[in-house]
């Protein structure tokens, strides 16, 4: 009788721990489908994923990774970078698996409309707003497999600046939220500071953003011209445009303070009159850093999480008195010992033009 109960015991004390067991692996289960979901659903809220930004970054091949159908259980999308020889390139890719923060897409070549050759990328969950993206060659020992020409390792964040239209159309990204509008040397030139503040609207309607903003270099109260409650009441209203984003910048709401311009178009240019490099054409798709600039202008770096960049103010004299800035991608590679000359040749990515002293990047947060 009792090695009867006995028995009775041991097997419900058996089905007691398999329950058990059972019920800590579905509560585990659970918990890690649904950080694969978090995960999962942190990528494929953004359309437009890169590299270029990244603080103290070293990579010296910047690309954008599109996702497309990003509804779909099993995702897929393209990315875009330009090689060694500056020739633009495409590789595709498709979501293979998941597991807990890891995410493993396989990549591959194209030859026409056919995928070719192996290789794979897995990304890391940092954050909703930061991956770390590793690249390697595909699996098993095929003779198609590759390695991108992509850094083996690095991070990446959502971009917003500017999408290729054939990509984005590919990728499913909706157009919607970008503006219609172009921007124009001739709108450059109507919106040149002291112009009046109503112009903006008359010629581009209404912003995508607006937002209260701060100036570039530490220097507010030497020799400014305004309060520190001026200082406090400078808005930046931000413009997505077709071929360009646009930082239009006022301080009393009644006159244009400046403009900030960040372009995509070969045909945009940098006012003639405040460029002085006669070795290089004044468009942003050919404009670049000159000796003449570095040696007359007051430089910083533009330092954020996400942004890196370097401002070169120069100042222009009479009849203008006005001010430019440009930006160059990188900030100061030695803050307290710097050497300038080295800017020298760098490609500008924008500029600001300003009534005096001040000046506004426009950050990667305010593209959001």
């Amino acid at each position: 009788m009792e090695l009867g109960l006995l028995a009775l015991s041991t097997v419900a004390g058996v089905v007691v721990l398999l329950f058990t067991v059972i019920g800590v692996y579905y509560v585990f289960a659970e918990r890690k489908e649904k950080l694969e979901d978090k995960v999962k659903s942190s990528f494929l809220k953004e359309k437009v994923w890169g590299n270029e930004g990244v603080i103290n970054g070293k990579d010296l091949v910047f690309f954008e990774l599109y996702v497309g159908d990003p509804n779909s259980h099993i995702f897929s999308g393209e990315i875009k970078y330009f090689d060694a020889e500056d020739q633009d390139q495409r590789l595709t890719f498709y979501f293979k698996k998941i597991n807990r923060k890891k995410i493993t897409l396989s990549v591959h070549q194209t030859i026409g409309w056919r995928d070719v050759g192996q290789a794979k990328a897995k990304l890391n969950f940092i954050n909703p707003d930061l991956f770390k993206i590793t690249f390697s060659k595909g699996y098993g020992f095929s003779k198609d497999r590759f390695m991108p020409d992509l850094p083996c390792k690095t991070h990446i964040f959502p971009h917003k600046v500017h999408v290729d239209v054939d990509v984005a159309d590919k990728a499913g990204i909706p157009q919607k939220n970008a503006s219609r509008k172009m921007l124009t040397n001739d709108i450059i030139e109507a919106l040149s500071p002291e112009r009046n503040y109503a112009k903006v609207k008359e010629l581009l309607g209404v912003p995508d953003k607006v937002m209260k903003d701060f100036n570039v270099f530490e220097d507010n109260d030497e020799y400014s011209i305004f309060s520190a409650n001026e200082l406090k009441e400078i808005t930046s209203d931000i413009y997505f445009l077709d071929n360009a984003v646009l930082k239009v910048t006022t301080i009393d709401r009644q006159a244009i303070y400046s403009i900030t311009v960040v372009g995509y178009d070969d045909q945009l240019k940098i006012p003639g009159i405040y460029y002085p490099c006669d070795m290089y054409n004044n468009t942003l798709a050919e404009a670049r850093i000159c000796q003449e600039i570095v040696d007359t202008a007051t430089i910083t770096s533009v330092r954020t999480i996400r942004d890196s960049a370097t401002a070169l103010r120069t100042s222009i004299g009479p009849p203008f008195y006005k001010y430019i800035t440009y930006f160059t991608h990188g900030h100061l590679d030695d803050e307290e010992n710097p050497n300038y000359n080295t800017l020298v040749g760098n490609e500008i990515l924008g500029f600001c033009l300003s009534d005096s002293n001040l000046a506004f990047y426009i950050y990667d947060y305010e593209l959001r």
